[in-house]
């Protein structure tokens, strides 16, 4: 029983934090309330454990959740249960991506490098308007020009001179009748409830990968078109990429292999994808790591030299 405390102290569910109204102090609801730390933990548990609804938690939980892995928010409630929910999505997103064993690294990126980034130029977004922007589209939008000043009474964001606020709220104003969330054209704005552990990554440059397509320095990763038209598009790991596709390459329903050679994210937080499909690789260089493959099998097994494919 000694040897609790510290095996609770050691524990991935210790950094699990009460909430706001547990807390007394006003410095520890600040820091709640800009969730500087990760609120929420993804728990896994195993196929075995899954049957009997054991979770590693103070009691077992309901058949209703039909994952391996839950989000637990609090270790105990009321009723004596821990709370939880199934939005697990990122924790399988970040999965997926660290089992492509692709590198990431920082990079300057070109529009040509992600979908979403070369389309995002079309539109202006909230937070880049200026107050002159905001007053012309307003103006522009006869429309709703009624009902966005009825709004503004409502809420009471007019003042009796009119409307005269600091460009921000503006701003902050405008998203609101639109419906529109100012956070999401500030990276990192939304406070995500999982973040994720730094670290290094142990996929070296220039490692070799064997695969039935020949010597890879990067192995093929499953993905799928996600136009009907020959676009490009194509979602690897939860991620949208353009890609190099082959010749017939339009079938959504069928998974294809991709080759992922470099991943990068700017200064902004915009990941984008280099990746090319296997069967739009030229035949030459296909011929080219078959060579290689052939000389490499003939090398006679030693300590120095291992073999590097199987029978």
């Amino acid at each position: 029983m000694s040897q609790f405390p510290s095996l609770l102290r050691n524990s991935r569910v210790v950094g699990l934090y009460k909430s706001a109204s547990d807390k007394g102090s006003a410095a520890a609801a600040d820091l709640i309330k800009n969730k500087w730390y990760p609120v929420d933990q993804v728990v896994g548990t195993t196929a075995a454990s899954f049957h009997k609804r054991n979770w590693g938690l103070k009691s077992p939980i309901p058949r209703k959740h039909k994952s391996l892995y839950l989000n637990v928010s609090a270790l105990d409630s009321e009723v004596g249960l821990a709370q939880f929910d199934g939005n697990t999505g990122f924790h399988r997103k970040l999965q997926r991506f660290r089992e492509m064993q692709v590198p990431l690294e920082l990079a300057k990126l070109t529009d040509a490098d992600s979908h979403f980034k070369a389309n995002s130029k079309k539109l202006k977004s909230i937070e880049s308007l200026t107050k002159k922007e905001v007053r012309d589209m307003n103006l522009s939008s006869v429309d709703k020009r009624l009902a966005f000043r009825e709004y503004l009474a409502k809420t009471k964001k007019i003042s009796p001179d009119g409307f005269r606020t600091s460009s921000a709220d503006s701003r902050e104003t405008v998203a609101s009748f639109l419906g529109l969330d100012p956070g999401s054209t500030v990276p990192f704005a939304h406070n995500y409830r999982h973040k994720m552990a730094l670290g290094l990554s142990y996929k070296l440059k220039g490692s070799l990968i064997n695969t039935p397509e020949g010597i890879r320095t990067t192995k093929p990763v499953p993905g799928r078109v996600l136009d009907k038209t020959y676009s490009g598009v194509v979602g690897i790991g939860g991620f949208v990429s353009n890609s190099t596709l082959a010749p017939g390459m339009v079938d959504r329903t069928k998974a294809h292999n991709f080759i992922i050679n470099k991943a990068s994210m700017d200064d902004r937080g915009h990941v984008s994808f280099s990746v090319i499909a296997v069967d739009a690789i030229r035949p030459a260089s296909r011929t080219k790591l078959a060579n290689v493959e052939s000389v490499l099998r003939d090398q006679p097994i030693s300590r120095r030299s291992p073999k590097l494919f199987s029978e």
